[in-house]
């Protein structure tokens, strides 16, 4: 793990003063990845920062996979960033004894630090953002598109080989005609092209907060998963309903005849310096957020001073440590999942 070659930086994130008895600190913040293909080890590099300080850098297999992306936004004058949990612990660890047989600690530091990642595939969207000014609705419960398979010509230029994609959609009302009344319903369009429509229980779901950037000059913009190939494609929203929204949103300007862009300008994982976050890892979400799939990078992480774990070894359920192995810090994480970092 890189982690140890940067403790410094890493104890400078936590209080001065640790609690005692040697439980874990956790710190939930946001990471900057940076390519840094100078690097004389490996030019995929990339240099892993947390509040302005190095703290490691992604393994080798995956900055392969991800410095493609990640340059691909610093280029866009977009800066990578993601969130990120940051743990530490102090304990005492014994150095030996003195001339007069007493045993001998001293306080160490231990940390380490996950970041979150979408597969490359799905940290950009594949679309460019609506050209007219925008608001997008807050990342949110999954709601389905209906009618896609009318619609698949529009669908396609979104789609990607590994079958799923992020892409922008935008909402506009719609008026329908009925045998003997009409309704409103949410008509759904990639890139200003209609792929399909929300059923009316899902429309009114979403009508109030569209209506109100409508008012203000706006169109409604969402995230929109879209899963499948050029026979059969499904889309799927990721946003928030009128009544979820907090009081004070969309917190934007009426549109006046001045230039202006949008005010969520994507949702990348790359995001510009205060824009948003990457749009399955968003720290300060209001409303819960869909259960994302198991974690495959689950690993044992052996407490301080007992032997390091081999690649893939786990101990077998019940098992006891030799009584003669250091007690483990109380509120110590023996499972973490992360992307571990490591020194160039």
């Amino acid at each position: 793990m890189g982690e140890s070659h940067y403790r410094d930086s890493l104890r400078s994130l936590f209080p001065a003063k640790l609690p005692a008895g040697g439980g874990s600190q956790s710190i939930d913040t946001t990471a900057i990845l940076l390519p840094e293909p100078s690097n004389k080890h490996d030019p995929n590099a990339v240099m892993v920062l947390v509040q302005g300080k190095q703290v490691g850098y992604l393994a080798r297999d995956d900055a392969a996979r991800y410095a493609p992306i990640l340059n691909q936004l610093i280029e866009a004058n977009l800066q990578p960033e993601t969130v990120c949990n940051v743990w530490g612990h102090e304990y005492d660890d014994y150095v030996g004894t003195d001339r007069r047989g007493r045993s001998v600690y001293k306080t160490e530091f231990s940390a380490g630090v996950r970041v979150v990642l979408e597969e490359p595939h799905l940290c950009l969207p594949t679309n460019p953002p609506p050209t007219a000014p925008f608001v997008m609705l807050p990342f949110g419960g999954a709601v389905q598109v209906t009618g896609e398979e009318n619609h698949l010509d529009a669908i396609t230029p979104v789609l990607r080989p590994e079958g799923q994609s992020w892409a922008y959609v935008t909402l506009h009302p719609l008026t329908e005609q009925l045998t003997r009344s009409s309704r409103e319903v949410l008509e759904i369009r990639i890139d200003d092209c209609r792929i399909g429509q929300l059923t009316p229980k899902m429309s009114g779901d979403f009508l109030p907060a569209v209506r109100l950037l409508e008012s203000l000059g706006y169109q409604a913009a969402a995230q929109a998963l879209v899963t499948g190939n050029r026979l059969k494609a499904e889309v799927t929203i990721y946003a928030e309903r009128a009544h979820q929204l907090s009081a004070d949103w969309p917190n934007v300007e009426p549109v006046t005849d001045l230039p202006i862009t949008s005010p969520d300008g994507g949702f990348a994982t790359g995001a510009a310096e205060g824009g948003p976050a990457a749009p399955i890892a968003d720290a300060h979400a209001r409303q819960h957020q869909p259960v994302p799939p198991r974690p495959t990078r689950i690993r044992f992480n052996p407490p301080p001073g007992w032997p390091a774990a081999t690649p893939g070894a786990e101990p077998p359920p019940g098992w006891m440590p030799p009584a003669e192995w250091p007690i483990a810090p109380q509120g110590w994480d023996f499972w973490v999942v992360d992307f571990e970092l490591e020194t160039r």
